[in-house]
């Protein structure tokens, strides 16, 4: 089964990085589909630079590291939770521009031998 408190702070991760770069919009979507879990967020920010596209998701890293007491490491933890529950997460630029970030993490709808 998934950690819930695990995916509550991939989501809170995922999310306020949104809204320090959004503009004026953040978009969530959560979907579940056999047993993975898709969790979209998607912003009207600057969106990724190519650096940041490879980057991003590295510990200490970022375009505006240490600003305003952020040390880089939202997308390195989301990152490394997904990947503890078999999963990615993958860093794009939305349509139109902004970030795009997906997180697919495994989640079965019942216990495993159930």
């Amino acid at each position: 089964m998934a950690d819930g408190r695990a995916l509550s702070r991939i989501a809170d991760n995922l999310v306020a990085n949104a809204t320090r770069y959004a503009r004026s919009e953040v978009g969530v979507s959560l979907s579940w589909e056999d047993d993975e879990l898709e969790l979209v967020v998607t912003d009207d920010g600057p969106g990724f630079g190519e650096t940041a596209l490879e980057r991003a998701a590295e510990p200490f890293w970022g375009e505006s590291k240490g600003a305003g007491g952020h040390l880089g490491l939202g997308l390195y933890v989301a990152r490394l939770l997904a990947e503890k529950h078999g999963g990615s997460l993958e860093l794009s630029r939305g349509e139109g521009g902004g970030a795009l970030v997906r997180v697919r993490v495994s989640a079965p709808r019942e216990p495993r031998g159930a």
